[in-house]
This record gives C-alpha cells, structure tokens and sequence, in this order.
C-alpha cells in the first residue's frame, strides 16, 4: 500500500486506486493527489479532472463522515489500516457502492507528507443481491406488502417509539369474507387477483405513514402510528366501505369484497407487546367473525374478550380448569389429548388438537371455533381451539 504515483502498478492496476491528502472534515480525506484509471472509469470523471478534486465530491452526503473516526485513528498511528463502506456519486448521475480500504502512502510522487492511498472495490453487484435478499424476507411476494415478520418488527417498532415520546397507535386486522368459496369456485388465479385487488385498495386508502402487511392467506393488518382508537374505528369503517367499490378482473369479476375487522389500540404507558396488541386486534376481529362479518370490532381490555374467547363453548371462565389447557409463562397453551380421546378433526382435516405451543404464537395463524360435545368423547375441553384455514 506504499506504491509511488508514477508506478504502472498503481497506474495500470485494474482496482481503482487515489492517492490522498488528509482532511480535517469530511471523511477525514480531502484533496486528490492522483488517480488511476480504473478509479476514474469506476467515478465516470477522466484522470485529469481528478487531480485536485475534493474526495469527498465523490461521495454522497450521507456517507460522509462514514469511516472519519478509524482514518483519525489510522493518522494517530493506532492502526495501519481501515476499510468501510459509502456510495458514490457517479458522473452520470447514479449511485454506486465502495468497499474502501485506507492506508499511509509513503511516496505518493507529490512531496506532500501524511497523504493516504485509497483502493475501492466496487460492491455494487452485491449491495443489489443482498437488498433484494432483504426485501423478500420482509415482503409478501404476491402484493409486495410487509410480510408478518416485516409487521411485528413495525408493531414493536412503534411500540419503542411511543414509550419514549408518549404516542399511541392501533392496529387494524381484516380478514376477507367467505374468501375459499370464492378460491373454490373460481380458481386460485382469482383469488390471487383478488388479494391484489385488497392490497391496492389498502394501499391507496391509507395514510403513508401507516404501515400495511398481508399476514398470510386472506388476513391483512395495518398499524396506524399515534391513532386513537376513535380514529382507528374510523379509518376501519372507512376501509372496508372502500373494499366493496373494489372492481375485481377475471374470472371473480364483478364479485364484492366483503371484510370484517378487528381494532386493538396501545398506549405510551401500558405495558403492551408487539404479541399484546396483535393478539387483542385478532380477538376482536374473531367477535366480528361470531356476531355476523362485515363489520367493525374495536378490543377493549374490560370487555371480557379473552375469557369469552376461550370459554367459548363451555362456559368456565377459569382456564386452569379446563381439562387440555395449561399455564405456561402468562399465557395458556393446550395439550395434546389423552391416549383414551379421539382427536377431532376441522373442515381442512387437520386434527383440531394436538398443539403444544404458546397463545402468542398460536394466535396468528389459528381461530378459535365451536365444536359439538360429542367432538372428543364428550369432552368440553377440546370443542375451543383448534387452527385456523382461509375463508374461516
């Protein structure tokens, strides 16, 4: 890393390559001493316009002081090297990634003491993969919505935000009315048209800092940052008259999209998770689905709602007594039956018992449905939960 400018090392190496003079500011390089001709095909600038130029015009403003505190240290002697990160400006006008390693130049064909040479690889191609990487992991690849994953992270997010500032929020959960009758009758194709539909509709009747996620199959949420839950109601009722002005194309054409939604609102001082306020979006959002659909729901944490939800068929608010359900760190899991009980079976044919998980992780994928007495030898205990498939 101690090559003279006149080398055809320098000169010739196919890495674009500076030297520099140390700066006070800026990213702690300043003026360019000399560049090679790879560093000025990967600038978009000739050779000559280079010299003299400040390092820092080839960078974006952002990443300025990007790397300013190790070149400090590189100056003071501490170490004899550094590499980070920035984009660049090309002459053109677009924007290029820099993986920039640093280190004392000892003759740089200029006399100027303290001057550093600079190599870039360009990390373009990769920056590209790894953010597309990125943006499936957090996006629905149907509607381009935030994914579950992407959404809890927002929900917590907001959460974080709010306990410092002293805001509130919301969020909404819908699910799609009768949604597999419409995939049965007319195909997968129009149910996916369908979705798409529902996500653009969302979209366009938000507001821009509301975020919006498809949870999977026919259930959507939005988080409405600093929303009471007057104005949560609101904007729900709102959305889902705008879903029933949804044209639908294809095969489903001219069918009406019908919704029910579920509101469960936070607080700056209430204690509430990330799984708190999804859970009591999605028990009001299972009221909705009791009491008749195409309506709005809001959660309110006097209202009974969970012990309603999990007593649903029998009556017995205590879960502790519920033969099949036990405690386990806040929340009620259930167990799988007993050799003597035969497991129920739901409409997709899944055994509606046998689950040993948490109610948090439970709860969005799975709905609570009423089973007859007789559907576990009798037993009570398993006619409450069971999982959850589209169009419930």
């Amino acid at each position: 890393m101690t090559l003279p400018r006149g080398e055809s090392a320098f000169a010739d190496a196919g890495i674009p390559m500076a030297f520099v003079a140390a700066g006070q500011n800026q990213g702690g390089l300043g003026g360019i001493l000399a560049a090679n001709g790879a560093m000025a095909s990967f600038t978009g600038r000739s050779e000559a316009s280079l010299a003299g130029l400040a390092f820092a015009e080839l960078v974006h403003r952002d990443d300025l002081a990007i790397g300013e505190d190790q070149i400090a240290r590189l100056r003071e002697g501490e170490i004899d090297g550094c590499s980070f990160e920035k984009r660049f400006e090309h002459a053109d006008g677009h924007r290029t990634w820099g993986l920039l390693t640093v280190a004392p130049s000892q003759d740089n064909g200029s006399g100027e003491a303290g001057a550093l040479i600079v190599q870039v690889h360009d990390i373009s191609e990769r920056k590209h993969f790894v953010g597309q990487l990125e943006y499936f992991a957090d996006h629905d690849p149907l509607t381009s919505l935030c994914n579950q994953r992407r959404f809890r992270i927002e929900v917590d997010r907001q959460l974080a935000y709010g306990r410092r500032h002293g805001a509130g929020g919301a969020v909404l959960m819908l699910d799609l009315d009768h949604f597999k009758e419409i995939n049965d009758q007319f195909g997968h194709a129009a149910g996916d048209a369908l979705i798409i539909a529902v996500a653009t509709a969302l979209v366009a009747n938000s507001r821009e800092t509301d975020v919006i996620a498809r949870l999977g199959g026919d259930e959507f949420a939005i988080l409405l940052p600093e929303a009471n839950l007057n104005e949560a109601a609101g904007h729900a009722e709102s959305i889902l008259k705008a879903l029933l002005a949804v044209g639908v194309e294809g095969a489903a054409q001219g069918m009406a999209i019908a919704a029910s939604c579920g509101v469960a609102g936070f607080l700056s001082n209430d204690g509430q998770s990330a799984d708190d306020v999804l859970i009591n979006a999605d028990l009001a959002l299972y009221q909705v689905k009791e009491s008749g659909r195409g309506c709005v729901q809001v959660y309110h944490s006097d209202s009974g709602l969970h012990e309603t939800v999990v007593d649903a068929a029998g009556g017995n608010p205590g879960h502790s007594q519920q033969p099949g359900f036990a405690a386990r760190d806040g929340a009620f899991c259930q167990t799988p039956p007993q050799d003597h009980q035969r497991a129920a079976r739901h409409p997709c044919g899944q055994p509606a018992v046998g689950f040993d998980l948490p109610f948090a992780a439970l709860s969005a994928r799975c709905r609570w449905l009423r089973y007859p007495a007789a559907a576990v030898d009798g037993s009570p205990a398993w006619r409450h939960r069971v999982c959850r498939h589209p169009g419930v």
